[in-house]
């Protein structure tokens, strides 16, 4: 059992993976880099938004979930012109610890299932929002997540899901089907994975809410922390090996092929991500 903010005991949901902090930190630039199309699309409309809602005086509290290492409230919090009053929950309270809390922020080491309670309570502007997590996600839990929305009336701003689109170049004959592997591996214990965004955004509109997305995709090349690319690269074959051990041989010689191509700073990968923003009707 876990409790939330106010202490009502609460049943724990099934828990999403474990993130890698080193990881976290490692990616924060490119996803800075991919949110910039955000900044001038989806977060003018939100703050348009929130102020309709009286966030200009009353300030409005931001819901993060999978908060992980807190690179979400670091990217989001300078660009809404309110006070605000975050609520970071995250199932991993070692990651949490990596967390540098700001003024009027509190942890809570919870599920998402946690979020229909966080959302009873009528009366001031809220915010839900995530980075990256929507598709280790169970359709289960984003159908809860969706149903939470809908009945609080509540907007949500949900960044950089990954959406299975992965373009290399040079191109290589193994490209397609490495990726197609890894995917199903993303899909693995009934998760969301790649297909996170269909899922989500049909329950939302069947819910009674509104949606606006816009592709923010991760553009790498040589230029780009070498660690990073590395890591993004080796953690992608290791996962498609463990979804398909029979790649395990060709997978070490795409993957030396690949960092051949990086030193010689001659690759460039584009990889699928998705911001969506979400309103009640």
């Amino acid at each position: 059992m876990v409790s939330d903010v106010f202490g009502e005991p609460l049943p724990a949901a099934a828990h999403t993976p474990r993130a890698d902090a080193r990881w976290l930190g490692l990616r924060v630039e490119a996803d800075n880099a991919a949110r910039t199309l955000t900044a001038g699309t989806l977060l003018p409309r939100l703050v348009r938004y929130l102020a309709t809602r009286g966030a200009g005086e009353s300030g409005v509290e931001v819901i993060d979930l999978g908060s992980g290492t807190g690179a979400n409230q670091r990217w989001l919090a300078p660009r809404l012109p309110f006070e605000q009053r975050w609520l970071l929950i995250d199932q991993d309270e070692a990651l949490q610890r990596h967390q540098p809390v700001a003024p009027g922020t509190r942890l809570l080491t919870a599920d998402v299932g946690i979020l229909t309670s966080v959302l009873e309570r009528p009366g001031r502007a809220q915010l839900v929002t995530c980075s990256a997590l929507l598709d280790v996600l169970t359709m289960a839990q984003l159908e809860a997540i969706s149903s939470a929305l809908a009945v609080a009336r509540q907007p949500a701003l949900f960044s950089l899901t990954v959406t299975g689109a992965m373009e290399l170049s040079p191109a290589d004959s193994l490209d397609s089907h490495l990726i197609r592997v890894f995917n199903e591996h993303q899909r693995r214990g009934g998760r969301a994975g790649p297909d996170a965004v269909q899922i989500l955004s049909p329950a939302l509109r069947a819910s009674g809410c509104v949606l606006w997305t816009t592709e923010t995709p991760w553009l790498l090349d040589w230029h780009d922390d070498s660690e990073f690319v590395n890591r993004f690269l080796t953690d992608r074959v290791a996962a498609a090996v463990a979804q398909g051990p029979s790649l395990n041989s060709v997978g070490a010689v795409w993957l030396a092929l690949r960092h051949g191509h990086l030193v010689e700073h001659a690759l460039e990968i584009s990889v699928g991500h998705c911001d969506m923003l979400v309103f009640p009707r």
